[in-house]
């Protein structure tokens, strides 16, 4: 079960804030596991998908289309395989793996165009419905994370994937004086993107229990003494008022996190909002251009600088491909919160109604803030994904001096009380009762 956030029109792939679209999702998947950690299996699902401010991929004789003011209703169905390598996490087994299937569906397309000619407002618009059949393919690279181990055999997972893919649309009803293909479309093939990135939880049952991990790559992360449990200014404060340690670690943390800050998102906000107010008397949709500029692309970008620059005065010791990392999940999270925004306030928020007055007016009440909001998510996915990376590097120092080996805090544990139970158990006077030589 997971939901996919879809690119609906490749020109937003830079400027977002419109054209993608939710891809609800319910899939099932059935393989074989081998000893040696790799796994093969079949994978089927069904989508639901609805998008509300697509472009047409029909046109109506004597009337223009409207700019994304096109709604998509699709159902869908897949089938294919996949391939994948278990890995080996501190909650339990997950895996990597790539795959690709095939789909095929039906859409219900409802169009808004425009009568330039029209005397009367209520000629101007007009609403057209069509309907296709779609048949394409999708591929997808994900990972598998166990969050909850509620038995030996049955774990509750969180996916998430990277999707592609191309789904070729064939109309099976159009309207009254219409044809396939539009300015959208120019050569008459109408094609939905499916680039994109997917999100959900999945319910795994594994008939074979493999205690046997040691043949598994090691994809765990483990906390060292060497840098602690800190991360950043509030923890170090804490654990000064308690044991009066990190002090200086924090500060710095603190004056990393506020480079990442100014640079990324203290830069790209001020700029995407001023943009957008100057744009307030055009077309609507220009406002997307200065917002994705500042808040969407800059964000990400101006974060991982910062926070690689200010770890290099402040904090070093973090590696460049952690914090890369940190900062796209971080950005796929601004795109996930701004869209589902968009989605749970009914349309676009730059969509108008359908009278001349709504064409050119500001979004939704709280759209700016969200879009604000968001855009601090890849400056954190920068700073974490650092933290990590020294914590890493840590781990890996260790390792290298005893050849990887850790006592675990049951080993401490009894060590310790061995040493202080024979330091009280020992005698004070000691005399040699035999004595052998040789």
């Amino acid at each position: 079960m997971g939901k996919d956030l879809l690119l609906g029109e490749p020109q937003v792939l830079l400027f977002p804030y419109s054209g993608y679209y939710f891809n609800n999702r319910i899939s099932g998947k059935c393989g074989i596991r081998f000893a040696s950690g790799w796994e093969t299996r079949l994978v089927g699902g069904l989508a639901l998908s609805y998008m509300f401010d697509g472009n047409a991929p029909f046109s109506v004789h004597d009337w223009e289309p409207s700019w994304q003011f096109c709604e998509w209703k699709s159902y869908e169905f897949s089938g294919g395989a996949e391939i994948g390598k278990l890995l080996r996490f501190r909650t339990g087994k997950g895996d990597i793996f790539l795959g690709a299937e095939g789909v095929w569906g039906r859409y219900d397309l409802e169009g808004i165009f425009l009568n330039y000619s029209a005397t009367n407002a209520e000629d101007y618009f007009n609403t057209a419905l069509a309907s296709a059949n779609g048949i394409g393919w999708q591929g997808h690279a994900g990972i598998s994370y166990p969050i909850m181990n509620l038995n030996n055999r049955l774990t509750l997972n969180f996916i998430g994937l990277l999707k592609t893919g191309r789904i070729f649309l064939t109309p099976t009803e159009l309207p009254e004086g219409g044809f396939w293909g539009s300015w959208s479309y120019p050569e008459g093939e109408v094609a939905l993107p499916r680039w994109g990135v997917s999100a959900g939880l999945t319910l795994a049952f594994d008939s074979r229990v493999q205690k046997d991990t040691a043949v598994l790559i090691d994809a765990t992360i483990k906390p060292v003494p060497i840098r602690g449990g800190c991360l950043w200014g509030v923890i170090d404060t804490t654990r000064f008022c308690l044991g009066g340690c990190c002090v200086t670690g924090g500060s710095l943390r603190t004056a990393q996190a506020t480079t990442a800050f100014l640079l990324g998102p203290g830069i790209g906000i001020p700029f995407g909002l001023f943009g957008a107010m100057m744009m307030y008397d055009n077309p609507a949709s220009w406002e997307i251009i200065p917002l994705a500029i500042g808040c969407y692309i800059w964000s990400p970008v101006g974060s991982y600088i910062g926070t690689m620059a200010g770890g290099r005065m402040f904090n070093p010791g973090g590696s460049w491909n952690y914090t890369l990392i940190g900062t796209f999940l971080g950005q796929v999270a601004n795109l996930f919160l701004v869209e589902g925004y968009r989605i749970a306030v009914g349309a676009n928020p730059w969509r108008g109604d359908a009278d001349l007055s709504s064409m050119i007016r500001g979004p939704k009440k709280g759209t700016y803030a969200v879009i604000s909001i968001a855009s601090v998510l890849p400056t954190l996915g920068a700073l974490i994904g650092y933290d990590i990376s020294i914590k890493h590097a840590d781990l890996m120092e260790v390792e290298s001096e005893d050849m990887g080996y850790h006592r675990t805090w049951d080993e401490i544990c009894k060590e310790s009380i061995a040493c202080e139970w024979n330091s009280r158990t020992d005698p004070q006077v000691k005399l040699p009762i035999i004595k052998r030589s040789f």
